[in-house]
């Protein structure tokens, strides 16, 4: 299981992805359950085999990547795409790297790897657009500010001697 960045929720990979087979690190098995019984009780699971992120191909040979987090998806392949289609066979990419030789490609041009992508900025993402309009702060990574009176007492007498330290510098060169 990878995380969306922009908005927690898991882009759950197959297997052939999870494994590490496809340029991602194993997940731990304990963690991957508890990630996955936490997120299939959440309203934003897919309900439909045909919103579930997929992977297919010959084993071993994985050629379709779909409805990816465009986030996770570069991460994995470099480009910030929701579906990714890898060419049928060698004659369709030796035909797609002909045209792209006579001078029709630019530099890095994802063509050269991939027969379909379909580009989605973050924004774009349906699960994203849901999660941004829930929360109406960001609480990841942020801790509740503690009023200063609820602090351990370290912090306190540390603040109040920096306090008096710096005034007593003041006093003697002013």
């Amino acid at each position: 299981m990878l995380f969306c960045y922009c908005g927690i929720l898991p882009t759950l990979l197959p297997e052939p992805i999870s494994d590490g087979k496809c340029g991602t690190t194993k997940i731990d098995p304990s963690e991957d359950r508890r990630l996955l019984k936490f997120w299939k009780t959440n309203d934003l699971w897919p309900k439909t085999g045909e919103q579930e992120t997929s992977v297919s191909g010959p084993t071993g040979h994985m050629k379709k990547f779909s409805n990816f987090c465009p986030e996770v998806a570069f991460e994995i392949f470099g480009y910030f795409a929701s579906h990714l289609s890898r060419y049928s066979d060698e004659i369709d990419q030796g035909i797609a790297h002909k045209k792209l030789g006579d001078g029709n490609a630019v530099r890095n041009d994802w063509r050269c790897a991939w027969a379909i992508l379909s580009p989605q900025h973050y924004t774009d993402c349906p699960i994203y657009s849901v999660l941004a309009h829930r929360s109406k702060k960001p609480h990841i990574g942020k801790k509740d500010q503690e009023p200063w009176y609820k602090r351990p007492w370290g912090i306190i007498i540390l603040g109040v001697t920096i306090t008096v330290v710096g005034g007593l510098i003041l006093a003697l060169f002013m």
